[in-house]
């Protein structure tokens, strides 16, 4: 049994998160998980940018000047389409290399032909020979 810092109640281990120390000890943390989902709601709230930056850095391992270079680079707008909508990162599934930015319709649009090049020429073929 421990005690949340936070509501000051007394609760079992299994409601508090785990941490493993440098030592390979695992230690509980000091807030229970309610507590602490509560915490990192209000944070996010309060810092929008920083989470996003976080999300960025967490996933891609560049940071917020890398990833507004590259928008910049492409002048805010998707790289496939030119469009300006709201762009997310493209990558690869297979290298983790960043491609450039594209917007949702986009993204998904490779996604559902597998990043697989082949398809994509085989669906101008089909689209060319439908007109």
């Amino acid at each position: 049994m421990k005690t949340c810092k936070i509501c000051n109640v007394e609760k079992s281990d299994d409601n508090f998160y785990r941490y493993k120390h440098p030592n390979g000890v695992f230690y509980f943390h000091s807030y229970c998980k309610d507590c602490t989902i509560k915490k990192n709601k209000i944070w996010e709230k309060n810092n929008p940018e920083k989470k996003t930056a976080h999300i960025i850095w967490r996933k891609y391992k560049i940071t917020m000047d890398e990833y507004n270079a590259i928008k910049e680079k492409q002048l805010f707008v998707c790289a496939i389409c030119k469009e300006t909508k709201p762009l997310v990162l493209d990558h690869s599934h297979a290298t983790g290399k960043i491609r450039g930015m594209l917007c949702n319709d986009c993204n998904h649009g490779i996604g559902k032909f597998r990043h697989n090049t082949e398809v994509l020429k085989s669906a101008i073929k089909y689209l060319d020979s439908t007109r």
